[in-house]
């Protein structure tokens, strides 16, 4: 049987890469970090060759421990390249998005925001959410909380 294999890329906050280094031993993989700045701040770029249909099998892990991550990976034979971030809100919550979800709204959102006159409202909070996510309000996020 012939397996969809892809390239991934897992880009990770520095200081959560040191601290969690193990996650990745676990599923018997061993990436080099490639360290680069992303919105100034200085993450891990991991890139993990052969990964089957685009599942590293440690998202839940990391989602879990509240890690923010942006996963990338290339076409297989069954599906595209995508994106896949999970990032910590000011409030402690979390979110889980793929490609370009969180520049969208469903017609249920855009619908009860005009039914109950706060459209306004949905955009400020949309373009909120949208700044509170980059890597660079990542770290001052998760400084804030106890993990």
């Amino acid at each position: 049987m012939m397996s969809d294999n892809t390239t991934v890329n897992l880009v990770l906050l520095k200081e959560d890469y040191a601290a969690h280094k193990s996650i990745f031993h676990r599923y018997g993989r061993s990436p080099l970090c490639e360290w680069t700045e992303k919105e100034g701040v200085l993450v891990c770029v991991l890139t993990f060759e052969d990964v089957d249909c685009a599942q590293l099998n440690i998202e839940d892990d990391l989602q879990a421990l509240c890690i923010p991550f942006t996963k990338t990976w290339g076409p297989g034979l069954e599906y595209g390249e995508g994106t896949e971030d999970f990032r910590i809100r000011s409030d402690g919550s979390t979110i889980l998005f793929s490609g370009d979800d969180i520049d969208t709204f469903s017609y249920a959102e855009v619908k009860r925001s005009f039914e109950k006159d706060e459209i306004a409202d949905l955009l400020e909070d949309r373009v909120l959410d949208i700044l509170l996510l980059r890597w660079e309000n990542q770290k001052p996020i998760i400084d804030s909380m106890i993990r």
